[in-house]
């Protein structure tokens, strides 16, 4: 199983809108699409598609600093969700494993929180 993370263009947007979580995990993250939609409105932003063998599985979006800010040596996670259908298989393990190593490879964070 290769789990990569993809950067969200026209070519795996629409499988990462499509993405669902368990009807009792629906009220901790908003949509998919509302965080795509919320990445656009800054470059602090950094949305990926969590992919296994190539096919969009889960979402996940962090950034640097904040609005107004940018320039902050810290990093939030702020969405990780792996869809229903793909939970417990290990995919998230290895998708924050790679998030956390991107982020460090930007040489700028002290710091990562996760919400």
């Amino acid at each position: 199983m290769d789990v990569t993370l993809t950067k969200i263009d026209w070519h795996n947007f629409e499988d990462v809108i499509a993405l669902e979580l368990e009807p009792s995990q629906e009220r901790n993250l908003p949509s998919n699409m509302y965080s795509i939609a919320e990445s656009s409105l800054s470059d602090t932003f950094h949305p990926r598609a969590v992919c296994v063998d190539g096919k969009a599985v889960g979402f996940i979006m962090y950034q640097f600093g904040e609005f107004g800010n940018p320039d902050e040596d810290e990093c939030t996670i702020w969405r990780f969700m792996i869809d229903r259908t793909r939970q417990n298989q290990g995919i998230g393990k290895r998708a924050m494993a790679l998030v956390l190593d991107e982020i460090k490879a930007h040489h700028r964070c002290l710091l990562v929180d996760i919400y």
